[in-house]
C-alpha cells in the first residue's frame, strides 16, 4: 500500500494505442487543457473513449463558460443507460503487447485526479512483468457489458477494437477476478460471499454520500450482522444525515458504532474525502471492497437495471492491520 500520485501514473511511463475510460462526472476543460497536455500516457492514443452518466453528457451541450474543442476530435464522451446513475470509474489503457489500468474512486476531473482524498489502484501489464491478468481480463468484460447497453455507437467499437488491437485482453480469464461490478448482483451480496458464513464481527464503511434514511447501513447489518459498524466520513463533506443516525441507532440498538470524522493535516489540509472503501471483518481476516460505490442502497444493495452502475476491487486482506494502516 502507497501513497499514489494519479497524474504521475499516467505522465510517466509509456504512451498507449487506445484509452477506454469510465467516470461519473466528466471536465471536459481537465481533459482538453490538463489530460490531453500533460498525460503522455494519452497523448499517443488513436482513440480515446469516455463513458459517463446521462445527464453529465447532457451537461455538456449546457455548458456557458468553457465549450470543448477536441470533443469528437481526439476524444469520444458517450452516455451509458442504467437504472440511475452510471458510476463507475476506471481507465484501461492499452498497446499491442501492454496495459495499464486504473480503478477506483476518483472521476475524470480535475478535482479526482489532483485535489480530493481518493483510493484507487493501478495495474500495468507489461512483457516480462508478473500482473495479476485477470483483473485486466475482468474490466474487458465489464467494458464489453457496457458496450452492450449501448450496441452501434462510435464507443462500442472503440471497446471491440481495443481486443482487436491487444488480442491479451480477450486471454484473460475473468471468472475469479477481483474486478467486481454490479450488472448482474449486488455488491454487498458479493462482499459478503467473501466472509465466513457471509457474516461479519465489524462493518467498516468509508463513504461521502450516505441514504438519507440510511437503507445501505441497514441492509449491511442484515446481511452481515456485525456487532460492530464503524463510519468514516468527513464533516462538511458529507450527506450522512444525523436525525437518520439517531434513528438507525433505535433500530440497531445491539451494533456498536463508531463514527470517525476524517481530518487532513499539512499539506494536505485542503483534501476532500471522495474515497469509498467496505470492509468486512471476522477477527484478523478481512474482505474489502473499494472503488465507485458510496454507502447507498443504490450503489451497495442494487444491481444496475434499478441502481447505479459500479465497479471496483473485491479483495481477501489476511491482516486487518493493512485496513487499519489505511
Amino acid at each position: 500500500m502507497r501513497r499514489l500520485h494519479i497524474g504521475e501514473e499516467l505522465t510517466n511511463g509509456p504512451s498507449y494505442d487506445t484509452a477506454i475510460i469510465c467516470t461519473y462526472t466528466l471536465d471536459p476543460e481537465f481533459v482538453e487543457t490538463e489530460a490531453l497536455v500533460r498525460y503522455g500516457a494519452l497523448q499517443g492514443c488513436r482513440s480515446i473513449a469516455i463513458a459517463t452518466d446521462a445527464t453529465t453528457y447532457h451537461n455538456l451541450a449546457m455548458r456557458d463558460a468553457w465549450r470543448p474543442e477536441l470533443l469528437n476530435r481526439q476524444y469520444l464522451v458517450q452516455d451509458v443507460p442504467a437504472g440511475k446513475l452510471f458510476h463507475p470509474k476506471l481507465v484501461l489503457l492499452v498497446s499491442e503487447d501492454r496495459g495499464k489500468l486504473l480503478v477506483g474512486s476518483a472521476n475524470f476531473t480535475r478535482a479526482g485526479f489532483a485535489e480530493n482524498a481518493e483510493l484507487m489502484t493501478a495495474f500495468v501489464h507489461e512483457p516480462g512483468r508478473p500482473t495479476p491478468p485477470d483483473v485486466f481480463g475482468g474490466a474487458y468484460a465489464f467494458l464489453v457489458r457496457i458496450a452492450q447497453r449501448v450496441p452501434g455507437t462510435t464507443f462500442a467499437r472503440h471497446v471491440a477494437e481495443a481486443a482487436s488491437l491487444a488480442p491479451w485482453l480477450r486471454d484473460r480469464k475473468h471468472e475469479c477476478s477481483p474486478f467486481v461490478h454490479n450488472l448482474d448482483q449486488p455488491l454487498l451480496s458479493q462482499l459478503a460471499q467473501k466472509l465466513p458464513d457471509g457474516r461479519a464481527d465489524e462493518f467498516l464503511t468509508v463513504s461521502p454520500f450516505f441514504d438519507r434514511d440510511l437503507r445501505a447501513l441497514d441492509a449491511a447489518c442484515e446481511a452481515l450482522r456485525p456487532r460492530r459498524v464503524i463510519i468514516v466520513t468527513q464533516e462538511h463533506a458529507t450527506t450522512l444525515p444525523q436525525d437518520a443516525l439517531a434513528q438507525w441507532r433505535r433500530r440497531h440498538p445491539d451494533v456498536e458504532l463508531d463514527l470517525k470524522l476524517a481530518e487532513f493535516e499539512g499539506d494536505d489540509r485542503h483534501r476532500v474525502l471522495h474515497a469509498k472503501l467496505h470492509v468486512g471483518r471476522v477477527g484478523d481476516h478481512c474482505a474489502g471492497l473499494f472503488g465507485s460505490p458510496n454507502c447507498t442502497a443504490a450503489a451497495l444493495t442494487e444491481t444496475a437495471e434499478m441502481g447505479n452502475v459500479e465497479c471496483g476491487l473485491l479483495l481477501h486482506c489476511p491482516a486487518a492491520a493493512e485496513i487499519d494502516r489505511l
